[in-house]
């Protein structure tokens, strides 16, 4: 359970220090601590399955990140 106390100063930040929390807070976590259901391992291990089985089929990572970014301005 989070400290009452902690989490009424963390409200009291402004948005970009609460991202900034969120975000340092986020990186703390070891990826390998995070739950997953079984639902979720058998769909990670389904799109596995399909990336390996095609591998020139997709978009490069900065593409979409443009196309993205594109959509947001």
């Amino acid at each position: 359970m989070v400290d009452p106390g902690l989490l009424s100063q963390a409200k009291q930040l402004d948005v970009a220090d609460r991202v900034e929390l969120i975000n340092e807070l986020w990186d703390s976590i070891d990826q390998n601590d995070l739950p997953v259901t079984p639902e979720i391992a058998t769909l990670i291990d389904e799109r596995l399955r399909e990336a390996d089985a095609r591998p020139l089929e997709g978009r490069p990572w900065e593409e979409v990140e443009a196309e993205l970014r594109a959509r947001l301005t």
